[in-house]
């Protein structure tokens, strides 16, 4: 898995939405640059949005992460 991905997960955005920031060349560092119309031309709702503003939260440890997505097989529990 890519960091940013990674770092995107930790961060709250899903697996779909995570990917493809990653993909088209996002970090999170370049969207916290961006301004919020920006963020919503590339797809992130408003309470994304809204969480980038304040600074996204706490990142989850990687390995924790890791762990959690290889335990459930990447399902999403909604």
């Amino acid at each position: 898995m890519k960091q940013t991905v990674a770092a995107l997960l930790a961060r709250g955005l899903g697996l779909d939405k995570a990917t493809g920031l990653a993909d088209s060349g996002m970090t999170v560092a370049k969207l916290q640059m961006k301004q919020p119309a920006e963020l919503a031309a590339l797809g992130l709702s408003e309470q994304e949005i809204e969480l980038s503003r304040k600074g996204w939260r706490p990142p989850i440890p990687y390995c924790t992460l890791s762990k959690f997505l290889c335990d459930n097989r990447y399902q999403c529990y909604i």
